[in-house]
């Protein structure tokens, strides 16, 4: 009983998080972005339901020509280069497809269109949105410690957390999308990532290979095997979205841990700078990963109370003193008029020159 209420309030808070933070959030943008919002909203919506509608449509025609289709080298490149074509944001139909190309080709055949199709699609998305994006990046990049945060931790664990990425239950258009972001991520490890996790990609093209036998064979099969085709469908999805909970949860916590070991790490040479005296240098040759980290060391330092030691003035009072005394300058050698230093010794306390640093904040 304990143990299921815990749960229940786990939900309840995670529920309250969620609900104030896209508050928060509401409420920073201005109106322009609202409607931008609300627009983009109603219109990926609008989008996903009619794929599914359009993707029931498409196996009730496909169903007379599927036979045909399936020995038709054409068949093959167009539904190949859809599946490509689907990759860039914010297109849908990427799961409908795979379903298709199951359903066309068969559980293998369809399943090796769908996953190479994918790999390339997915890297060519990454390559576009990259160039579309890069000056939103380098600004966001700036400014935003939660972006340099997750951009470090794909740059020293990137190959682990992009294909737990690429196994989460996202938009796959918009997934390609929103890793071009990250300027430490590369084309080749986003694409390799990709082909890693291709065994994902069964799913779909097993399901379209059931649903053809399902509708070819409806009135000859006999209920046993009815229910076995269905029940594999249904355990399929099921496995396909328990994964993909799962999958997502580890790579929220797997980041979560690695951004705390970059910060220990950046806040552990802020330190030891600071307590030698000497400015900060790059934290890494990577200039992607160094703009992310000087984020994070400006965060850390404002959380430190420090400020940033590598801008600083060196300001001699003296200066202020020679207007006074007539702006006398430094000589090496004495005239009739000088006075004898030795003479007049030190002098009074208000001629003292001192060296101040100053810094710039």
């Amino acid at each position: 009983m304990g143990d299921a209420v815990s749960f229940r309030d786990r939900i309840i808070n995670q529920a309250e998080s969620l609900y104030r933070t896209a508050r928060d959030r509401w409420e920073k943008m201005t109106l322009i972005q609202k409607i931008i919002y609300f627009t983009a909203s109603l219109l990926l919506g609008a989008l996903g339901i009619a794929s599914l509608v359009l993707a029931g449509k498409i196996f009730i025609w496909l169903k007379p020509v599927a036979g045909a289709w399936e020995h038709s080298p054409w068949a093959y490149v167009i539904v190949w280069f859809s599946i490509i074509l689907v990759s860039f944001p914010p297109l849908v139909g990427w799961s409908s497809l795979g379903t298709i190309s199951g359903f066309l080709f068969g559980f293998w055949k369809g399943w090796i269109v769908y996953a190479s199709a994918t790999v390339i699609g997915s890297t060519l998305s990454f390559i576009v949105s990259r160039t579309v994006l890069s000056g939103f990046v380098k600004r966001i990049m700036e400014h935003d410690k939660r972006f340099a945060a997750l951009a470090l931790t794909l740059k020293y664990d990137g190959l682990k957390l992009l294909c737990m990425i690429r196994l989460c239950p996202l938009p796959y258009s918009i997934c390609n999308g929103a890793v071009s972001t990250f300027p430490t991520v590369k084309p080749l490890s986003y694409g390799l990532a990709t082909l890693i996790v291709a065994p994902k990609f069964m799913v779909p093209a097993f399901i379209g290979s059931r649903i053809r036998i399902l509708s070819e064979n409806n009135e000859e099969m006999s209920a046993g095997s009815k229910a076995i085709n269905v029940i594999s469908i249904i355990v399929s999805v099921s496995i396909g979205v328990a994964t993909g909970i799962y999958i997502y949860r580890r790579t929220l916590a797997r980041a979560k841990e690695l951004e705390a070991e970059e910060r220990a790490g950046i806040r552990r040479s802020i330190q030891e700078d600071h307590a030698a005296g000497r400015p900060h240098g790059d934290f890494s040759d990577d200039p992607d990963a160094n703009a992310a980290a000087k984020t994070l060391a400006r965060d850390e330092e404002a959380q430190l109370g420090y400020y940033d030691e590598d801008n600083v003035d060196i300001d001699v009072e003296g200066d202020e003193l020679a207007e006074t005394r007539g702006g006398r300058s430094y000589q090496d050698e004495f005239t009739d008029n000088d006075s004898d230093v030795f003479e007049d010794g030190d002098g009074d306390e208000s001629d003292t020159y001192g060296l101040h640093t100053h810094v710039r904040q």
